[in-house]
């Protein structure tokens, strides 16, 4: 559960996606975005504070492409 300025709560479900191909695109609602590399995703601001550590444990998982849903 993430705590907004505002006091609301907010639960963030996380899911490990791999791009095949195609465009991405995002509704209204992700109109401030951008796309960075993994490996800086700790200098990316503003940042929910547990994005790198839940990106550090998705990206250690051994992917295996059959459990993967095309979408």
């Amino acid at each position: 559960m993430f705590r907004k300025k505002d006091g609301n709560a907010m639960i963030l479900p996380h899911y490990l996606a791999i791009h095949v191909e195609g465009d991405i695109v995002l509704n209204d609602e992700y109109s401030e975005y951008r796309w960075a590399p993994l490996e800086d995703i700790s200098s990316c601001t503003p940042q929910i504070p547990n994005i790198p550590e839940i990106v550090q444990k998705l990206t250690q998982l051994p992917i295996n492409q059959g459990e993967f849903t095309i979408i």
